[in-house]
């Protein structure tokens, strides 16, 4: 079985986030939806967890920055 960073990435900000670490994890988030926008998928091809991840991200007081 392979795992990407991208997964591991969306289980430590679960994880945190299960903690009641709220800035970690939205900064664990943040972490992600920066490696999902920037892999060499297209954005279009990910947009259900780009959208998954943004939607925690705001859920979590935090600001989705702009894709660039």
């Amino acid at each position: 079985m392979s795992v990407s960073y991208k997964e591991i990435w969306a289980f430590l900000s679960h994880e945190v986030r299960f903690k009641g670490q709220k800035k970690r994890a939205c900064e664990a988030y943040l972490d992600a939806l920066y490696l999902l926008r920037k892999d060499s998928i297209p954005d279009d091809q990910q947009r259900t967890q780009i959208l998954e991840i943004e939607s925690k991200i705001k859920e979590l007081g935090g600001e989705v920055p702009p894709a660039t």
